[in-house]
C-alpha cells in the first residue's frame, strides 16, 4: 500500500446524492463529494500558512483521488482561465519547497500521491479559476443540470474580500443564494426538470478577488 494512501482515504466520500432533497441549502450533503474538494482546499489552506507540508500532501491525495479537473469555463466576457492554485502538481511543488528535513519523506510521499489512481467518477464537473473585479459581477450563463439530481455550486476566495453567490433559472427566478462569504460560498437543489442555470457571483468590495468554481 502507498504511504500517502494511508493518510487520507478516510476522508474520501463516493458520488451519492440526496435524490429526495427539493429544498436549495447552503451546506453539503455529508456524502457529496463537493464536500471532499472543499475540506481539500481548507487544508490546502492551513498547509501553506502553517508551513506544513503533510497538510499539502494529504490536500493534493485528497484531490488526486477524487479526480477533479481543471475546465475551459469563463464567466461572461472575462478573458482565459487563470492558474489553480489548487492543482495537485501545485500543491506537491510547495509541499517539497517546505520541507526542510523532512524533504526525502515528502519526496516520496508525493510520488505516491501521483501514482494513486482515481475513484473514478467523482459526479463533479470541474473547476475553473477567475478573478473578478473590485465591485464587478461575473455571470455564467446556461449552466446545464439534470432533472432529478441533487445539483452542487461551490466558490472559494483564492485571495481578496468577500462575495454573493446567486443561482436563477432559465426564467430569472431565484434558486439559490450565499451571502456576504468571506472565503466560500455553496449552493445544491435539485432541479424539478432538466434545464439550464445562471450563476452570479458579486464582489462585495472595490478590491479584486481570485477564486475558484466547482460544479457537478
Amino acid at each position: 500500500m502507498h504511504r500517502a494512501a494511508l493518510l487520507f482515504p478516510f476522508l474520501l466520500c463516493g458520488g451519492a446524492t440526496l435524490a429526495g432533497a427539493q429544498d436549495a441549502g447552503n451546506t453539503p450533503p455529508v456524502h457529496s463529494p463537493m464536500r471532499v474538494e472543499i475540506v481539500s482546499q481548507e487544508l490546502a489552506d492551513l498547509g501553506r500558512t502553517g508551513k506544513n507540508p503533510l497538510q499539502l500532501i494529504v490536500a493534493a491525495g485528497m484531490r488526486q483521488r477524487l479526480g477533479v479537473k481543471a475546465m475551459g469555463r469563463m464567466p461572461e466576457g472575462g478573458g482565459p482561465g487563470e492558474a489553480d492554485p489548487y492543482a495537485v502538481d501545485a500543491l506537491l511543488k510547495d509541499a517539497r519547497a517546505i520541507a526542510g528535513a523532512d524533504g526525502a519523506l515528502i519526496t516520496a510521499l508525493s510520488e505516491d500521491v501521483r501514482a494513486s489512481a482515481t475513484k473514478g467518477r467523482t459526479g463533479i464537473k470541474g473547476y475553473s479559476v477567475a478573478t473578478l473585479k473590485g465591485a464587478g459581477t461575473d455571470w455564467y450563463r446556461n449552466q446545464k443540470f439534470d432533472a432529478g439530481k441533487y445539483a452542487e455550486v461551490s466558490v472559494r476566495i483564492i485571495s481578496g474580500g468577500s462575495f454573493d453567490l446567486f443561482l436563477y433559472d432559465a426564467k430569472g427566478n431565484l434558486v439559490c443564494r450565499d451571502v456576504r462569504q468571506n472565503s466560500s460560498g455553496y449552493c445544491g437543489w435539485t432541479p424539478g426538470a432538466e434545464g439550464t442555470f445562471d450563476i452570479k457571483i458579486e464582489n462585495r468590495t472595490g478590491q479584486p478577488i481570485k477564486y475558484s468554481m466547482s460544479t457537478n
